[in-house]
């Protein structure tokens, strides 16, 4: 999903969810935790594993697949995403998910 300007969202302590931005951006960041939740550590910035926009390229080449598949009357693309646990395939398709959606 892409976040609004100036709009409070609020995220439980127990989810896990990760913020990209292709040119940087400037967040508050409020955290109030619960005595029984244990937050400290679960925040970081990670510089760049994976390339928002290496995620956008792949994004607009399916894109392409999908419009000449389109145009043949073909079957559009199928992807395969494989990766070891909590490596980021759920966000992966869900980004993807979403650009193409927007399309």
């Amino acid at each position: 999903m892409e976040l609004s300007f100036y709009k409070v969202y609020s995220f439980s302590a127990k989810e896990s969810l990760a913020i990209f931005t292709f040119s940087g951006c400037r967040l508050l960041v409020r955290q109030v935790s619960s005595s029984d939740e244990d937050t400290s550590g679960r925040n970081y910035v990670q510089k760049s594993v994976t390339s928002m926009s290496e995620v956008l390229s792949v994004s607009e080449y399916l894109e392409l697949l999908r419009l000449k598949a389109g145009k043949t009357g073909s079957k559009g693309p199928v992807v395969l995403v494989t990766g070891s646990q909590s490596s980021g395939k759920n966000t992966l398709c869900r980004t993807l998910l979403n650009y193409a959606c927007r399309l």
